[in-house]
């Protein structure tokens, strides 16, 4: 049984403000499921899929769809929040190709449940995933000013 800490935890959540977030395409809820699941994450490899730019894109540093993924500049927090963690990088390119659209750089994590728990912790149930984090490590996220998240205050009651 694992033990939490006894602290205050987030559970984060996609921006409901949000008006017209980068979408990926080609990436297929088969390969990349909403469900990450061990055997599902040692099949990922490193891919290159599309993003169609538009005018008013939100760039935001999370995607919650087809799965979760952690924008490139806070991978390396995650990394350092949960040594543990895994990462398999998605690369987005801009369909169709212009001067002013970047390909962009996210990360599928895993986190092996065994080793959830102090700081993260990815909560698998059968309808909906749920990332939760300590009050030091929202506190980490939200110092950096993240575009495209919430993060909800849970009671930790049952979760351990």
């Amino acid at each position: 049984m694992i033990r939490l800490v006894e602290t205050d935890w987030f559970r984060l959540v996609e921006d409901a403000a949000l008006t017209a977030p980068v979408r990926p395409v080609g990436l297929s809820y088969r390969a990349y499921p909403y469900f990450m699941e061990e055997k599902s994450f040692r099949r990922l490899s490193h891919k290159l899929a599309a993003y169609q730019p538009q005018a008013g894109m939100e760039y935001c540093d999370f995607l919650f769809a087809p799965t979760f993924m952690v924008g490139d500049r806070f991978q390396l927090l995650f990394k350092w929040l949960a040594p543990e963690m895994e990462f398999c990088q998605v690369t987005l390119m801009p369909v169709p190709e212009s001067a002013e659209a970047k390909p962009l750089h996210y990360w599928v994590p895993f986190l092996p449940i065994a080793a959830a728990g102090q700081r993260i912790r990815c909560q698998r149930q059968r309808d909906k995933v749920t990332w939760l984090f300590s009050l030091a490590a929202a506190e980490s996220i939200l110092r950096r000013a993240p575009l495209g998240i919430c993060f909800e205050p849970v009671e930790v009651e049952g979760w351990a």
